[in-house]
């Protein structure tokens, strides 16, 4: 089974780390997030994916 993970680094430091079961909604939240960092807070949005064994 795939997972999606959304890392979210701001630029005072702080982590998020979100878990998604498919790509399209860890895309939806990157976009979601980004549209709406309108003080320009997010220093990186990363999307990644792994296989895990259930």
């Amino acid at each position: 089974m795939k997972i999606f993970y959304v890392n979210i680094e701001y630029k005072d430091g702080r982590k998020v780390e979100d878990v998604f079961l498919s790509n399209t909604k860890a895309k939806e939240m990157c976009d979601l997030l980004l549209g709406e960092d309108k003080e320009g807070a997010i220093k990186l949005v990363e999307t990644k994916c792994r296989d895990v064994d259930l």
